[in-house]
């Protein structure tokens, strides 16, 4: 099956660790012009959170009513990113804390949902993602620390992601920076042994590989890929976009 590269830009979400996502509005939306000048698919705006106890700036939240504020570029769809864990409290239901947070898609410029998962998260997860389709949204769920983990192990969740029927992407993140493309590529095989949509890459770049990282996932079948203006990100940063789109 071929299918579509989809570059997703999460600059304000990963380099928001640098700020406490207070990016200028002037900034923001100069950003979001330069990415739909770029034709960049995705752009993902920042995290969805319940109140914090401490000062974090609007990209940390991503509330519908700030997104209404900015003059966002026509064609240009937006993503905001979940925490698994601040939706999976206790006995609370998920899809309640969903509802918390989300509104219809038709009332709301967000279109697409990541849900951010440890691997032992990843089973709990299944009435959240449940819940956001029936908001509307496009659903996406990034499997966290996925290096290092037997094929067999990666298989039996992609099957299990395959069973829910609501995903329509899965990606992995290389957390820590610490893959090869060698190790990307048995990653990729071992997901797409029992998930058969959209798979996408999230790398970092300790080892200074994440383009090449990122290359060998679409060499390998991927179709949704993560970069950053610049490289910023958390830690030693993402792949940098201006780099990935030379060589694309």
């Amino acid at each position: 099956m071929t299918m579509t590269l989809h570059i997703l830009d999460c600059t304000l979400r990963d380099g928001g660790y640098y700020n406490n996502w207070c990016f200028p509005r002037a900034l923001t939306e100069e950003y979001l012009r330069a990415m739909a000048a770029a034709q960049i698919d995705i752009v993902e705006i920042g995290f969805r959170n319940f109140p914090q106890a401490s000062f974090l700036g609007p990209h940390a939240y991503s509330t519908d009513a700030f997104l209404d504020t900015l003059n966002i570029p026509a064609g240009l769809s937006l993503a905001v990113m979940i925490d698994a864990k601040s939706v999976l409290v206790g006995d609370a239901d998920p899809a309640r804390l969903v509802d918390a947070l989300f509104q219809p898609r038709d009332s709301s410029r967000v279109e697409w949902v990541r849900i951010a998962a440890h691997l032992g998260e990843i089973a709990h997860c299944r009435p959240v993602a449940a819940r956001l389709v029936e908001l509307g949204y496009k659903v996406g769920l990034n499997m966290m620390q996925a290096a290092g983990k037997p094929s067999a192990y990666l298989t039996e969740l992609a099957q299990m992601l395959q069973s829910w029927g609501t995903l329509d992407v899965v990606y992995f993140a290389d957390s820590f920076g610490s893959m090869n493309p060698a190790e990307v590529e048995q990653v990729i095989a071992a997901l797409a042994e029992g998930w058969h949509g959209h798979l996408g890459i999230h790398t970092h770049n300790n080892k200074s590989l994440g383009i090449q990282n990122t290359l060998a996932a679409i060499e390998c079948g991927a179709s949704f890929v993560d970069a950053t203006v610049t490289g910023r990100g958390r830690g030693a940063g993402n792949s940098e976009l201006e780099i990935l789109l030379c060589e694309l």
